[in-house]
């Protein structure tokens, strides 16, 4: 192999470790094996940056200007005007950060988000280092999709559904900027967690045996669907009685109001367990999961339910649907669509065979197309393609 190639990764979400930060994490774990030597970026202390120095990385802290680090995606709700401060900011931020990047030396820039291309990988490009963004939203997010492909040297796409929010010319203009590389996990390692910690959510819910238990599992919001998951579980408990729905996740200081407005009409079956680090061992007590976001370019909690055996139900016209197999690893149905959503549901809930089935088949899916080794050296071997151009 030839020599080692440093290569700066920067996570702008250092507040929560969620399936994004798990998957840098996780991808981080294969720059030894492809010749890569990381450094990782992020604009302030945080679960993430606790995780990193317990897996042995040392980051480094670059603090953004306020009009970046707003939290949760304001800076896609903002208005014209303050889309142009934004974008003064991000460019007077990102002259700054030529220093920095030079005196660090690293050939190749990886943005594992569009703030962090905003920002440093807006900075690597001006000082002509190769950037890469890899990219796993389906959200349009309007001019700043404009943005993306004019910048990033490589933009690796978790799923198809990620191309089409990017403008139809700029696809037509840069074909070879945009790259499939999906997302994957450790099958074996979810599986055995999931069994280790079978009995770890029922003990903690109260819950025997004969209660059918679904999960929702990712940031409290709109966009994951939090409110169609409640309407549905009321319907879904006038036909199931012996339902109960486990919400695994925070909110964001932007969402704590959607949150609250939730728990207040919530049926006692729906419990609210908060931020978890161990959602491998609580997988273990579900008997399905369900994924009703609105916008998503995969989910990597679908791919980790899946290892564990558990049927999905997510959200069809979305990056899901390339994930699960309708009527085979789970269903689909239309984004926002609580009556959908409850009956299928309740079919899995009246149906322990077809959960087993189902959840064999997800299982083998996972395996076969998602493992983490073959996902993440693809990246890798994108980086050092790039470097070598």
């Amino acid at each position: 192999m030839s020599a080692p190639v440093p290569v700066l990764f920067v996570e702008s979400y250092p507040q929560a470790v969620a399936g994004q930060q798990e998957t840098l994490l996780a991808l981080l774990g294969r720059c030894a094996g492809a010749g890569i030597v990381p450094t990782v970026a992020t604009p302030a202390e945080g679960p993430f940056t606790a995780r990193l120095r317990e897996a042995g990385h040392a980051p480094i802290v670059i603090a953004q200007p306020a009009a970046l680090a707003r939290y949760g995606g304001a800076v896609y709700r903002d208005g014209v005007l303050r889309r142009l401060a934004v974008g003064a900011a991000a460019g007077a931020h990102a002259a700054r950060l030529r220093g920095v990047l030079r005196k660090g030396g690293w050939r190749a820039v990886f943005c594992n988000d569009l703030r962090g291309l905003l920002s440093l990988g807006l900075a690597a490009r001006l000082c002509g280092i190769p950037t890469l963004i890899w990219d796993k939203l389906d959200r349009p997010h309007g001019i700043y999709d404009a943005l993306q492909l004019p910048l990033a040297s490589r933009n690796l796409m978790i799923g198809h559904s990620v191309a089409a929010k990017y403008p139809r010319w700029q696809r037509r203009l840069w074909p070879g900027r945009m790259v499939l590389c999906r997302n994957g996990i450790d099958t074996a390692r979810v599986a055995a967690k999931a069994a280790a910690g079978a009995g770890d959510l029922r003990a903690m819910l109260g819950l025997g045996p004969e209660a059918v238990v679904a999960g929702l599992i990712g940031t409290i919001s709109v966009r994951k669907g939090h409110d169609v998951a409640l309407a549905a579980m009321r319907q879904a408990l006038a036909q199931h009685p012996g339902l109960h729905l486990a919400v695994i996740g925070a909110a964001t200081p932007e969402t704590a109001d959607f949150h609250r407005r939730l728990r207040q009409g919530a049926p006692p079956q729906v419990h609210w367990l908060g931020q978890r680090a161990d959602v491998a061992r609580l997988l273990g007590g579900l008997d399905l999961l369900i994924s009703p976001s609105r916008h998503e370019g995969m989910g990597r909690v679908n791919l980790e339910a899946m290892a564990a055996g558990l049927p999905v139900i997510g959200t069809a016209a979305t990056g899901i649907a390339e994930v699960v197999r309708a009527d085979k690893t789970g269903f689909l149905v239309p984004p926002g669509d609580a009556g959908a959503l409850a009956a299928r549901i309740v079919q899995l809930a009246r149906d322990p065979g077809l959960r087993r089935r189902m959840g064999q088949a997800g299982r083998a899916c996972v395996a076969e197309h998602h493992e983490a080794a073959a996902c993440h050296d693809a990246v890798m071997r994108e980086i050092r393609a790039l470097v070598r151009a």
